[in-house]
């Protein structure tokens, strides 16, 4: 747990929580809802000069799947000791703590390791903070802001506890995600209807059923499992979805997004993905139909 000060470090921000700033981001107990913070979340983030995938985090299971800016992977989940919670019952959103301050886990590279800066908690281990979903002033529960500027001590100590109460460590298993074939993850040739489909391709490979697929990122900032099928159709084949859920600005160029695996019972449909095709007559005297081009609501 944090102190129950907030603690200075060099050329860090002071851990005290800012409920001064405007954060789009809604909860759901039974699954974590979609960011809806869109021209943040769509926001792209690179390590300058050389290639690399965006900071990455898949919640699959009870287990927190990250990819740095390298691509390398560290499996992450619940110190028990903190928290019984489930990963399904958290909150990933940094609320209105300083994000680079609670997600130790980098260096200043922005590459998997130790932080440069020690945490506040205390931990110099690689970890990150959560908290719970009732507990989150973001979506006006747990007490929400503190009704002025002169509100002290007791109820801001108290929430920075609340917002770091619980701890993911590294986890025994460092296995790498493996999406099994399932109606919402499925292996098929559709490369040809996502032919309009502008997504940009990442370093980041995972296990999908007998193959490997790569991620990539759709101009909704929606994930996807992407394999490039060069035998039957020479194009890009999409196997999946993964939603948005969170989002921590860890610089100004830089960012990490939290993204949910697929539910297994649900449908995965490229056509929700891919632009629509709008067929309008603008004069009944055209003998010739016009194509228009519109994006996915």
């Amino acid at each position: 747990f944090f102190f129950s000060a907030p603690i200075q470090h060099q050329n860090r921000p002071t851990l005290t929580p800012d409920m001064s700033h405007d954060h789009s981001h809604s909860h759901s107990h039974s699954q974590h809802s979609k960011c809806c913070d869109s021209q943040s979340c769509s926001s792209s983030c690179h390590a300058p000069d050389k290639p690399s995938a965006p900071l990455t985090a898949i919640i699959m299971g009870e287990t927190l799947h990250i990819y740095d800016l390298a691509s390398s992977h560290a499996a992450f989940v619940i110190d028990k000791s903190t928290s019984a919670a489930s990963l399904s019952s958290v909150c990933f959103c940094p609320a209105s703590l300083p994000a680079d301050l609670i997600t130790n886990c980098f260096d200043s590279d922005f590459l998997l390791g130790e932080a440069d800066d020690p945490c506040p908690c205390g931990d110099d281990e690689q970890h990150l903070h959560v908290h719970e979903f009732e507990k989150c002033p973001v979506d006006g529960k747990g007490g929400g802001a503190p009704s002025s500027s002169s509100t002290a001590g007791v109820s801001n100590n108290r929430l920075l506890r609340d917002l770091t109460s619980i701890k993911l460590i590294l986890s025994d298993d460092q296995s790498k995600p493996n999406f099994s074939v399932t109606s919402a993850t499925p292996k098929q040739c559709n490369s040809q209807a996502a032919a309009q489909l502008n997504a940009v391709r990442t370093t980041i490979k995972v296990s999908h059923g007998d193959h490997e697929d790569y991620l990539a990122v759709a101009s909704d900032g929606t994930l996807l499992l992407a394999h490039d099928n060069d035998l039957c159709c020479s194009g890009t084949d999409f196997h999946g979805a993964l939603d948005l859920v969170a989002r921590r600005q860890l610089s100004p160029a830089v960012a990490m997004t939290f993204f949910n695996a697929p539910n297994s019972a649900s449908t995965f449909n490229i056509m929700d993905y891919v632009p629509s095709l709008t067929l309008s007559v603008p004069d009944p005297r055209v003998d010739a139909a016009t194509v228009h081009v519109t994006s996915r609501p």
